[in-house]
């Protein structure tokens, strides 16, 4: 799916792909217009996904993100979504797009093992909406009404999320790359100090000598760049609590 955008001086237009329809957004008229500054200083650092069944709440709500010179890419359903393939960025999606609430998009995200931040919005909601939507664990839930007002806040926080998440995810593949980088044998010594052997009964299970544990113990240590088995132990713990 693609959105094409054309921007002049102070208008730009982008076409909902979902509809075809070319939709014109006026920068001197916009009640959400912000500064230059950081209009530049936002613009495209990272994708914003706008996910809603209603094409023409789309294109308003398109358009007031466009506003800030975040780049946005549009669809109108999850299915939709997840054909697309999303990089770094936040989610924006109505609340009312499936009979579960976001919940059931949150769902569907894990199944797809896509991890993102992810905004609720729905027009005037209860408590029980936005408490429904925290527990699925989404950033933040923006009624739609302070759509405008609230958007800058929102996009901050979601941005550095995106962006803890990132190093996060950064973090744990370089874990894992160490780990696939061990022997058999150094991977056997690092599972066993894991559940509190001793060299001695390292050895004993594994019919070598304590000394011979010592020297495939310090090698894990060195291919892990950990200081310790402690820390070494908690990278394990760590790869295999995200698998």
């Amino acid at each position: 799916m693609g959105i094409h955008t054309e921007f002049s001086k102070n208008s730009f237009s982008f076409r909902d792909s979902s509809t075809g329809i070319p939709v014109e957004y006026n920068k001197q008229t916009s009640s959400n217009s912000l500064n230059e500054s950081f209009i530049g200083s936002n613009r495209n650092r990272f994708k914003i996904y706008l996910i809603d069944q209603d094409s023409s709440q789309r294109a308003r709500l398109a358009s007031i993100i466009f506003s800030t010179g975040f780049h946005v890419e549009i669809f109108s359903s999850m299915i939709e979504f997840l054909s697309y393939s999303s990089g770094e960025g936040v989610i924006f999606v109505s609340d009312a797009i499936h009979d579960n609430g976001v919940s059931s998009v949150m769902d569907l995200l894990n199944q797809a093992d896509v991890h993102i931040s992810v905004v609720a919005y729905r027009e005037n909601p209860s408590i029980e909406h936005v408490i429904s939507a925290m527990r699925a664990r989404v950033t933040n839930f923006l009624p739609i009404e302070f759509f405008e007002t609230g958007l800058r806040e929102v996009l901050e926080a979601a941005e550095a999320e995106s962006n803890l998440n990132q190093d996060r995810r950064s973090k744990l593949e370089e874990v894992r790359k160490r780990l696939s980088g061990l022997t058999k044998r150094e991977r056997q010594v690092l599972d066993m100090i894991s559940d509190g052997l001793s060299n001695k009964e390292i050895g004993r299970e594994l019919g070598i000598s304590p000394r011979t544990v010592e020297i495939h113990r310090m090698r894990m240590l060195s291919k892990m760049a950990a200081r310790s088995s402690g820390e070494a132990i908690k990278m394990c713990c760590t790869a295999s609590m995200y698998q």
